[in-house]
């Protein structure tokens, strides 16, 4: 894997966390962490959105990325939800009239709609 697919990738997954954990994170890690990695602006553009230096885009950068990181590892709301995703698609292989794989299969569908609505995913 390239060094850019590398960043890319990081940048999808922390973009992804901060879903999960944005009232966690302070406003400017927030504002941070969605204009780079949802609007995928440079440092520097940052910096002056924000009426910040460089270096305290970075600096804030790495103090988020930790605290996602941090979060994940406690909490795991991100895993859990990728958990019932890829459950939820092994069920809806099942082709079954079993009233309790149907059920099954709702009740999973809603837990992932609510996380959805709730994260912005």
């Amino acid at each position: 894997m390239s060094v850019v697919d590398t960043r890319l990738n990081r940048k999808v997954e922390y973009g992804m966390l901060a879903s999960f954990y944005v009232s966690m994170l302070t406003d400017r890690q927030a504002s941070v962490i969605r204009l780079y990695c949802n609007e995928d602006l440079s440092y520097g553009e940052i910096a002056e959105q924000l009426g910040i230096s460089r270096q305290g885009v970075s600096s804030t950068l790495l103090r988020s990325f930790d605290k996602l990181d941090e979060l994940e590892k406690d909490l795991g709301l991100a895993k859990a939800f990728y958990k019932l995703t890829e459950l939820s698609s092994i069920l809806s292989e099942i082709n079954t009239d079993d009233p309790s794989i149907i059920r099954a299969k709702q009740i999973i569908g809603s837990m992932i709609s609510v996380e959805e609505e709730k994260h912005g995913i």
